[in-house]
């Protein structure tokens, strides 16, 4: 995948470094721009329609969303480094999948920068209104929404710690 990436990147087929810095309801649109200006006659959309086309069947809501998230990665927008050995395409997949779930809750929180990021962009063109949070702007938001005793904040340092880098355990398949 990462070869992959980077030969579109090669060839051309790579937003311009400052695409980070877009702001998430015009990323769609500046893509739909970039594609123009690559002569494809395909907005970001049609471009992520494309690639299910061809498949033997008809593609879910699930299918469309999780391939669109690969795509605004593959394009640079906000692309997983992927720096370690074992990382590859199912780290982003997986990312994906997260970002689509999660567009069905009440909030989706995740201490991952560029998954948010990316979260909030197709939130923004699927219209799901799903504030994307970082841990501890969740714990802002749902702290006067909890009920619990005065002087007692264990729920919440409870769930806090669980963001903490010592309890975040990785495995190697």
């Amino acid at each position: 995948y990462k070869d992959f990436r980077k030969s579109l990147g090669e060839y051309g087929f790579k937003l311009e470094a400052n695409a980070g810095n877009w702001e998430p309801d015009q990323v769609v649109k500046n893509i739909d721009d970039f594609l123009l200006s690559k002569n494809t006659k395909l907005t970001f959309l049609e471009y992520v329609e494309t690639s299910l086309k061809y498949q033997n069947k008809s593609y879910t809501y699930y299918e469309f969303y999780t391939n669109a998230y690969l795509m605004l990665d593959m394009m640079g927008y906000k692309a997983d480094g992927l720096s370690k050995p074992t990382d590859n395409m199912q780290n982003i997949q997986a990312d994906g999948e997260h970002s689509f779930y999660g567009g069905h809750c009440d909030y989706f929180v995740a201490i991952d920068k560029k998954l948010r990021t990316k979260s909030k962009v197709l939130y923004n063109e699927f219209n799901l209104p799903v504030p994307v949070l970082t841990p501890e702007e969740f714990l802002q938001q749902i702290k006067p929404a909890i009920h619990h005793r005065p002087n007692s904040d264990s729920f919440l340092k409870e769930a806090i710690g669980f963001f903490n880098e010592e309890h975040i355990v990785e495995i190697l398949s």
